[in-house]
């Protein structure tokens, strides 16, 4: 029979070390900028909301870049993800790797 809701194996000490290291050594992000965590990212109004779910559907069409004005997911990625508090991920730069002629 299939567990829909395993639970997490429990780790001894050194177990729980290995796993620690090998995400150091992959440099591991577990919460890396994505639309979902952007400024810019919008699942439409809460009046949108309702009435979507008032008639059965989900809210994937409502999944917006205010920025760019398109439809997104909250596990896309781009250049101009943004904090919400409006800082820019360090190192990016819009037009980044355009040759300077």
């Amino acid at each position: 029979m299939l567990n829909l809701n395993p639970r997490p194996i429990p780790m001894g000490p050194a177990e729980l070390e290995r796993v620690v290291r090998r995400q150091t050594e992959q440099d591991y992000d577990p919460d890396p900028p994505r639309c979902g965590t952007c400024l810019y990212f919008t699942l439409g109004s809460w009046g949108q909301r309702a009435i979507e779910a008032k008639k059965g559907r989900g809210i994937e069409h409502l999944q917006r870049c205010t920025f760019g004005n398109f439809h997104t997911t909250v596990r896309g990625v781009c250049d101009e993800w943004r904090t919400r508090a409006g800082e820019r991920l360090e190192g990016s730069s819009h037009g980044a790797g355009v040759a300077d002629g």
